[in-house]
């Protein structure tokens, strides 16, 4: 049973295991789920298994598998690269590679999950990403989380005969305090007076 790093209601985030990587092979090599990341190339299993043993050196890159909390089912990816350390600053990258599970929610879910982890435990003052214009599901679920729009990179993605804007989107610390449920203080028992 994977070792649940990070706990959801439906979900729970997991260090990677290399046993993994015919699932992530799988998924990597479909067109369908490529269109929303950025691979161009055909994914061979030394490069993946480079990549996830390069993945597993945290805290420079957090990378996580996610799974479902009622079958341990593992349906995607998500990582969290410190990108500057000074400002800090994350970069969040996120794939959901089982498609029966896309539209669901848990995607959403899973990046709660990072946001806590990258603002609580890393210490982050913001988190970024890029994400392809043409992806309307990714956006939404982006926003839903509290990421803002921030700038857009006009056609810098090449992608089957043509080219993609990229949007530049951002949260801030403050902004995901902000948007957390408020912990309301406890009420004082006033101490009785001893009578003198």
């Amino acid at each position: 049973m994977p070792h649940r790093f990070l706990e959801g209601k439906s979900i729970y985030l997991s260090p990677h295991d290399l046993e993994d990587i015919d699932t992530y092979l799988k998924w990597f090599n479909d067109p369908e789920v490529k269109q929303t990341l950025l691979l161009r190339h055909a994914m061979t299993r030394q490069a993946e298994e480079e990549f996830l043993r390069k993945a597993g050196n945290p805290p420079h890159f957090n990378f996580f598998a996610i799974h479902m909390q009622s079958n341990d089912q593992l349906i995607g990816t998500c990582d969290l690269k410190v990108a500057d350390w000074p400002s800090r600053v994350g970069n969040l990258g996120i794939a959901i590679g089982e498609k029966s599970k896309w539209s669901k929610g848990y995607g959403t879910e899973a990046i709660h999950l990072l946001l806590q982890y990258g603002f609580g435990a890393l210490n982050l003052h913001r988190i970024q990403l890029e994400v392809f214009s043409d992806n309307g599901r990714g956006i939404r679920c982006y926003e839903k989380c509290g990421f803002k729009q921030e700038g857009l990179r006009r056609e810098a993605d090449f992608f089957d005969g043509k080219y993609r804007d990229v949007l530049v989107m951002g949260i801030l610390e403050s902004e995901w305090r902000e948007r957390q449920p408020s912990v309301k203080p406890q009420k004082k028992i006033p101490s009785k007076k001893k009578s003198g």
